[in-house]
């Protein structure tokens, strides 16, 4: 079990970001949460396997349709205690 804080930067809000990462999440049996910032990135940590995250690195690498991805930055995180389920964090 591991833990990734993802910073990803680009054109990723207003572009249905926080809810295609979740649902990428979601399907890879993550859990965690997702967030916009109000510098126009968007932050997430997600938790779960290692191969899983790597998955999920690659995904938001490329993004949903409408986002221009610029980077992702990624961090190994110490593992938090039990979650449930990935969910969207409202500022």
């Amino acid at each position: 079990m591991h833990r990734v804080h993802f910073l990803i930067a680009g054109l990723v809000q207003g572009v249905g970001y926080r809810r295609w990462f979740e649902k990428q999440a979601q399907q890879l049996n993550l859990t965690g949460w997702v967030r916009n910032l109000e510098c126009g990135d968007v932050e997430a940590e997600a938790q779960g396997e290692m191969v899983a995250l790597l998955h999920l690195q690659t995904l938001a690498q490329q993004g949903p349709r409408h986002a221009n991805v610029k980077s992702v930055q990624v961090k190994e995180i110490p593992i938090e205690g039990t979650e449930i389920g990935f969910q969207i964090k409202r500022v």
